[in-house]
């Protein structure tokens, strides 16, 4: 993940590949597609990554790769201004690479999702995505952290502003993203939440003491 405003490429890391992930950092190596379906193209944040042929819903997109980095190791190396990891479990971060994967923006109405399944990360569409569109995934829905966050400028009607933590974005969303099956367990854990039940159940206690507060007013 990264900024959403564009800048120059932070210098790599000893024994990474450069910088090159979405939102406005310019990669330095090839940018093909090794996804004959994808298509790394420009966008007013840098760079996107946009579909060349139909995705239905379910449907695998790309898989995430890069270098696997503990939490400490994350920790000693992020830049706050230009994040190039993305959390893929409690202790468990990608580093930067070259490829597409590294070029899916963020938005606040995405559609696509993160799926993780055996230690990889898969984003599969959530919506039918046409040829030519954009692909984009929520940021939070991958983030456990309380670390990196980032301004966001994604422009869509229901645009947060900010990106944070999935436990900080509302609980109606956290529901939407939960039937989707797009929220790793670890980041489930990480709000609180033994499983998706336990989100609607803290719902239902929360809308029943208001209604007794309002009912003793």
């Amino acid at each position: 993940m990264t900024t959403t405003t564009a800048s120059a490429p932070a210098p790599a890391a000893a024994g990474e590949p450069p910088p090159s992930m979405h939102g406005g950092i310019e990669a330095a190596a090839d940018t093909r597609s090794s996804v004959p379906q994808l298509e790394v193209r420009p966008t007013r944040f840098g760079k996107g990554v946009f579909a060349k042929k139909e995705f239905k819903p379910g449907e695998k997109i790309l898989q995430f790769k890069g270098r696997i980095y503990s939490r400490k190791e994350y920790l000693s190396k992020v830049n706050p201004e230009k994040c190039h990891y993305m959390q893929i479990g409690d202790d468990a971060f990608l580093g930067p690479t070259t490829t597409p994967d590294n070029f899916v923006n963020h938005c606040c109405e995405p559609n696509a999702g993160l799926k993780i399944h055996k230690g990889k990360a898969f984003l599969v569409a959530v919506d039918t995505i046409a040829v030519g569109s954009e692909i984009t995934f929520d940021y939070s829905t991958s983030m456990a952290e309380d670390h990196w966050e980032m301004d966001c400028a994604c422009g869509v009607p229901s645009c947060r502003s900010r990106v944070r933590d999935f436990k900080y974005i509302p609980i109606p969303l956290q529901h939407k993203y939960i039937d989707l099956g797009i929220v790793p367990d670890f980041v489930m854990r990480s709000a609180g939440l033994a499983d998706p039940y336990d989100l609607f159940h803290a719902a239902e206690v929360t809308r029943g003491s208001e209604q007794m507060r309002v009912a003793h007013a």
